[in-house]
């Protein structure tokens, strides 16, 4: 017996991603932890790179592993800055996948790393897969 060279479900996997990008970018535009998250995948790998004068950066404990350390993480970001839009670079969507580019601005609601940031608005670019 043979493999079938498509599995039942996997037609509607892209569609399911897409829907679960679109519901996510429209998320990330609230402060609303839960409802961010509720489009996070239960296994994560979750890259928060740091802009420093070299470039992005990963230093130790920027890329979170579980679940519950992006919660955190969204849960924690309003005390930094709020995401005022999100414009779409790039999206590619398979029957297996969903790729999302984006570029969003973020308007700064306190310190950032060691600087108050207060008021200050900058982009940042972002991918979802």
């Amino acid at each position: 017996m043979s493999t079938p060279p498509v599995q039942d479900w996997l037609p509607d996997a892209g569609a399911r991603s897409l829907h679960t990008v679109r519901r996510h970018i429209a998320a990330e535009t609230t402060a609303d932890t839960d409802a961010i998250c509720a489009t996070v995948s239960r296994d994560v790998f979750f890259a928060v790179p740091q802009r420093t004068r070299a470039g992005q950066e990963l230093p130790p404990g920027s890329v979170l592993t579980s679940w519950d350390e992006v919660y955190d993480y969204y849960a924690g970001r309003a005390d930094s800055y709020v995401v005022l839009a999100s414009s779409q670079q790039k999206s590619v969507s398979t029957p297996w996948y969903v790729f999302n580019e984006s570029a969003a601005t973020l308007r700064a609601t306190g310190s950032i790393g060691s600087s108050d940031a207060t008021g200050e608005e900058f982009v940042v670019n972002s991918a979802i897969l």
